[in-house]
């Protein structure tokens, strides 16, 4: 997926939320914005554990190193 279709495919997705959450207060803005914040904590959580993924080996591949 290209930079430009993701742009495209954000900023839409973002205006079709505004619209039914704020402006038309549908049950389908709410649905769509409860995904929205899903997907946030989802990013979160795993970030974090990328990092501490990611630390743990770097520790280790150190320690090796310098046993040898």
């Amino acid at each position: 997926m290209n930079k430009k279709l993701f742009w495209t495919l954000a900023i839409g997705y973002t205006v079709l939320v505004f619209l039914l959450y704020y402006v038309f207060e549908t049950a389908l803005g709410v649905f769509l914005r409860q995904v929205s914040f899903l997907a946030l904590g989802f990013s979160i959580l795993w970030f974090i554990y990328r990092l501490i993924k990611d630390s743990i080996r770097l520790f280790l591949y150190k320690r090796s190193k310098r046993k040898e």
